[in-house]
């Protein structure tokens, strides 16, 4: 799941369509301390860093949230049988929503 991300943002890197505010991404290893806490990526943005889970259905999204119950992480949904295109917007739409909330 996280690679489809990681193969998203390469796109929208390689089409010149990451906005200036996103200076930096980064995938949190397996089993690294951020991977424990629930970190999938996190986004480094003019405001700051946003933590990201992604997670393939709302399901998941609620027992990540019975588990983990930090509302400092943003999680969302993602369909991977979307195109990266779709995959790509779903997610920096959720992280630009983010970002704004924390200017």
């Amino acid at each position: 799941t996280e690679i489809t991300v990681l193969e998203a943002f390469e796109f929208a890197r390689e089409r010149g369509w990451i906005p200036r505010w996103l200076i930096k991404w980064e995938r949190q290893a397996p089993n690294s301390l951020m991977d424990g806490k629930g970190v999938d990526f996190i986004f480094i943005t003019d405001v700051g860093k946003i933590y990201v889970q992604i997670k393939s259905s709302s399901d998941w999204i609620s027992k990540f949230e019975r588990r983990h119950n930090n509302r400092r992480i943003l999680l969302i949904v993602v369909n991977f049988t979307d195109q990266l295109s779709q995959i790509y917007r779903n997610i920096i739409t959720a992280i630009n929503k983010k970002r704004k909330e924390l200017f």
